[in-house]
């Protein structure tokens, strides 16, 4: 089940921010969408993502408890490396070098999101790591967030954008189980006393937190595609040669001299 929770919330979180991005691309004032898309991306789609992923998680015969401040300390890094990602790719004239550049700076962010909230749980076990899968989670994160600065840059319209959401998704949640698949615990026989919170008290907080925040996003988002609507249909439409004769409800396009419309063009 909890894989399911945490690939949702990585698409939801995701479909906010792609469109968050895509307001940031046509705004004047740019840095506040940049802002709630990091928040969407790094905060509900990988961050939060991660978490609840980890409540799937246990040792047996070791209780596991979480450093709050090396947690929040994740969030931090997770939702600053996207922003700044997002600035790059935003602000980059060239995108053959803004694109990887910012792609491979939010992919190790990302990376070091992920290791940093690993380092923040704590139990009575010895956590070891593979190196080569944790170069492949490493490899997969770049990608990952290289593919999410490219769909920011290039997908339109809400089914699209879904689409792209779901590809992120999928992608946010390999490498977080990838780099799962990379840990190995194992008791050290010694009795250690384990301290920090449960992660069922990290996880009603958490929930809190993502509800208010994902549901002010999905206003702003709402509001902003509602004005788009508004002034697409307040746009006069445009003028249409159909047999030969030019229609239009634009009066800027009717001849001053008297004629009726339509008339021949």
């Amino acid at each position: 089940m909890n894989p399911v929770l945490a690939f949702s919330l990585s698409f939801i979180g995701s479909v906010l921010g792609l469109r968050c991005a895509v307001h940031a691309k046509t705004s004047t004032a740019p840095i506040g969408w940049l802002i709630a898309a990091a928040v969407a991306i790094g905060g509900a789609a990988i961050w939060v993502m991660h978490f609840t992923a980890m409540l799937g998680f246990s040792i047996d015969g070791t209780p596991i408890r979480y450093d709050v401040p090396t947690t929040l300390l994740s969030a931090v890094i997770s939702i600053g490396v996207v922003l700044a990602g997002l600035t790059i790719v935003t602000l980059g004239r060239r995108e053959w070098l803004s694109l990887p550049v910012g792609g491979t700076i939010t992919g190790l962010g990302v990376a070091a999101m992920h290791y940093l909230g690993m380092r923040a749980m704590r139990s009575g076990a010895v956590i070891g790591y593979r190196p080569p899968l944790v170069v492949l989670s490493i490899v997969i994160a770049v990608v990952a967030a290289t593919a999410a600065l490219w769909f920011m840059l290039h997908v339109r319209g809400l089914v699209r954008t879904a689409g792209a959401a779901l590809v992120m998704g999928v992608a946010v949640c390999g490498m977080h189980y990838t780099a799962m698949a990379a840990m190995s615990a194992h008791h050290s026989g010694a009795e250690r006393p384990v301290d920090g919170v449960a992660p069922v008290q990290l996880l009603l907080p958490l929930i809190g937190s993502v509800s208010l925040v994902v549901t002010g996003l999905v206003i702003l988002v709402g509001l902003a595609e509602l004005d788009i609507d508004a002034g697409d249909r307040a746009r006069p439409d445009p003028v249409r040669v159909t047999g030969g004769v030019m229609r239009s409800t634009d009066p800027a396009t009717l001849s001053d001299s008297g004629r009726q419309w339509p008339r021949q063009g």
